[in-house]
C-alpha cells in the first residue's frame, strides 16, 4: 500500500483483505493458497492454523497499519454470502461461522472494516450440484438479492455492531466450471438483473467476473441450455482461446469479439448512473421483469428484461408522481443473439413491446421539458497533459428565451473540475453541472453563453458525449 500510494501515489482508494479465503481447507473445500496454513495442500491442522478467527485477527493488524500510513483509504474484509456456501458451516477449531466468527474478532480487537466483500455465484455446475443450471433457475435466481443483503445486515448489526457497506466484487452465473450459458444471451439478461437488483438493495458496488477469460470446453453445454455454443467463458470479451469438445477443436471468436454479456454490461452502465436515484418498480407478469431509476436531469429510466424464452410482451407502463412527456422515448434494446444495441426512438411512454429474452431501456422525459435540439452545445478543451480548461459555448437554438438555465453532463473519464467562470460549476462523482449566474439568467434565442472551467485528470481525457439544457438533450458541435 506504502509503494502504491505514497511512493508511485497511485490514490487507490478501496484494498480487500485476502480474496475466497474461506476455502482455504477451512471447511474441506481447497482453491485458496494460505501460507497461514502450514502445508499446500492443507494439513489436517488447518482449522485452527488458519481459520476465520486468524484471518480476523492477521485482517485487523492489516487494517491498522495500512491506515497508519494512508488514513485516507477503505479497507474491508472478506465474507460469504447468506445462502451461499460455506455460510452457515462449522469445522473442528472454528465452532462458528465464517462471517459470524470475522465480525464478532475484529468487534473484540476493536476494528471496523470499511466494507464488506462478497462474492455471489448463484449456481454450481452439475459437476458438483446435480442436475447443473438451468436457464429459468439463473434467471430467477436474483429474488434472493433482497434477502441475502438484509440478511448481511442483520449480522453486521448482530455481529460487528455497526452497518456496513456491501461491495459485491465478484459476481457471474456459476461458481466454476462455465459452460455455454455465460457466453449466451441469458448470461446478459442475468447480468441485467443482477445489477439492478444488487442495487436496489442497497449495495455500493457490484464487479462481474470477468473482463477476459478463456475457454472452458468441460461445462454445461447441453441443449437444454439455451444456445448453440460448445464452450463457456466468464470473460464479457472473448480471448481466442480453443479446446476440445467432443474429439473436436473449439475455438472462441477472435480476441475482443464481445460476448452477449458485454452488451448486458453496457446496457447496465446506461441505465444505473452516478446521481441516479432508484424508484420503485413492479410487474404483474412474472417473467418480465422492472426496474427504473429517476435521473438528476428529471427523467425517469425504465430497465425491462423478458425472462421467456418463446413470448414477447407488450407492456403497458404507469407511472406515480411522474408525467411523461409526449412522443416516443428513446429506447435501447439487446435482443438475441446478443451481438449488439439498438437504440431508436421506439413505442410510447406508456407502451413497449418486449421480443422473447430481450432487454429495452426506455428513458422516459417529464412533461414540460424543453424540446431536444433547442440548444446546442460547442466543447473545446486545451489539454496540457495532467490538467486542461475547456471552453463551453452554449446557445439557445429555440425560439423562446430560456430563463434560468442548468447545463449537465457527464465525464467519461476521472476529470475533476477545479474551478471555473460565467457558471455556478459543480461535480458529483462523474457528473457535472453548470448553473447559470444572476447576469446571464436569461439566454435569448440564438444567443450564446460562453463559459468555461479548468480541470484535472490521469489516464486519458476524453471529452463528453451527451449535454442536456434543463433535462432536454442539446446538439453538439
Amino acid at each position: 500500500m506504502r509503494y502504491a500510494n505514497v511512493t508511485h501515489g497511485d490514490k487507490v482508494t478501496y484494498w480487500e483483505i485476502g480474496n475466497e479465503v474461506y476455502g482455504n481447507g477451512t471447511y474441506g473445500a481447497y482453491w485458496e493458497p494460505d501460507e497461514h496454513c502450514g502445508a499446500v495442500p492443507p494439513a489436517t491442522s488447518q482449522p485452527t492454523t488458519c481459520g476465520p478467527e486468524v484471518y480476523a485477527t492477521n485482517a485487523a493488524q492489516y487494517i491498522t497499519a495500512m491506515k497508519a500510513v494512508d488514513p485516507t483509504i477503505k479497507v474491508g474484509v472478506v465474507l460469504t454470502a447468506p445462502g451461499s456456501w460455506p455460510d452457515g458451516q462449522t469445522a473442528p477449531g472454528s465452532p462458528q461461522p465464517w462471517n459470524q466468527t470475522v465480525l464478532s474478532t475484529l468487534k473484540s480487537l476493536g476494528v471496523t472494516p470499511d466494507f464488506a466483500d462478497v462474492h455471489w455465484y448463484p449456481q454450481n455446475p452439475s459437476t458438483v450440484t446435480p442436475p447443473g443450471p438451468t436457464d429459468a433457475g439463473l434467471l430467477g435466481d436474483t429474488a434472493q438479492i433482497p434477502d441475502i443483503t438484509s440478511g448481511l445486515r442483520a449480522q453486521f448489526s448482530q455481529y460487528a455492531g455497526a452497518d456496513l457497506p456491501v461491495m459485491i466484487t465478484e459476481t457471474n452465473s456459476v461458481s466454476s466450471n462455465p459452460g455455454k450459458q455465460t457466453v449466451g444471451q441469458v448470461n446478459a439478461l442475468f447480468l441485467l438483473q443482477n445489477y439492478a437488483s444488487w442495487i436496489g438493495s442497497g449495495v455500493a458496488n457490484v464487479d462481474w467476473w470477468q473482463l477476459h477469460n478463456g475457454i472452458v470446453t468441460s461445462g454445461d453445454n447441453g441443449s437444454d441450455l439455451y444456445g448453440t455454443a460448445a464452450y463457456g467463458d466468464y470473460g464479457v470479451l472473448a480471448d481466442g482461446s480453443c479446446g476440445t469438445a467432443g474429439g473436436q477443436q473449439v475455438c472462441e471468436p477472435t480476441a475482443d469479439t464481445p460476448f452477449p454479456a458485454y452488451y448486458g454490461l453496457k446496457l447496465a452502465g446506461a441505465f444505473l448512473r452516478p446521481g441516479d436515484t432508484v424508484v420503485k418498480a413492479t410487474s404483474s407478469q412474472p417473467l418480465l421483469q422492472s426496474y427504473a431509476v429517476k435521473s438528476a436531469d428529471g427523467s425517469v429510466k425504465v430497465l425491462l428484461v423478458n425472462d421467456d424464452p418463446g413470448t414477447s410482451y407488450t407492456v403497458s407502463l404507469g407511472y406515480a408522481g411522474f408525467t411523461p412527456a409526449s412522443g416516443a422515448p428513446v429506447t435501447s434494446v439487446l435482443e438475441p443473439p446478443g451481438s449488439g444495441i439498438s437504440t431508436a426512438a421506439r413505442g410510447t411512454a406508456t407502451t413497449q413491446t418486449l421480443a422473447p429474452y430481450s432487454a429495452a431501456l426506455v428513458t422516459v422525459k417529464a412533461a414540460g421539458s424543453t424540446p431536444t435540439g433547442a440548444c446546442k452545445v460547442v466543447y473545446k478543451a486545451n489539454d496540457w497533459g495532467t490538467g486542461f480548461t475547456a471552453n463551453v459555448d452554449l446557445t439557445n437554438t429555440g425560439a423562446t428565451p430560456v430563463s434560468g438555465w442548468t447545463l449537465a453532463f457527464a465525464w467519461p473519464g476521472n476529470q475533476r473540475i477545479t474551478g471555473g467562470w460565467s457558471a455556478a460549476w459543480t461535480q458529483t462523482g462523474n457528473q457535472v453541472t453548470a448553473t447559470n449566474l444572476s447576469w446571464n439568467a436569461t439566454l435569448q434565442p440564438g444567443a450564446t453563453a460562453n463559459l468555461g472551467f479548468q480541470a484535472t485528470y490521469t489516464g486519458a481525457n476524453p471529452p463528453p458525449t451527451a449535454f442536456t439544457l434543463n433535462g432536454a438533450t442539446c446538439t453538439t458541435g
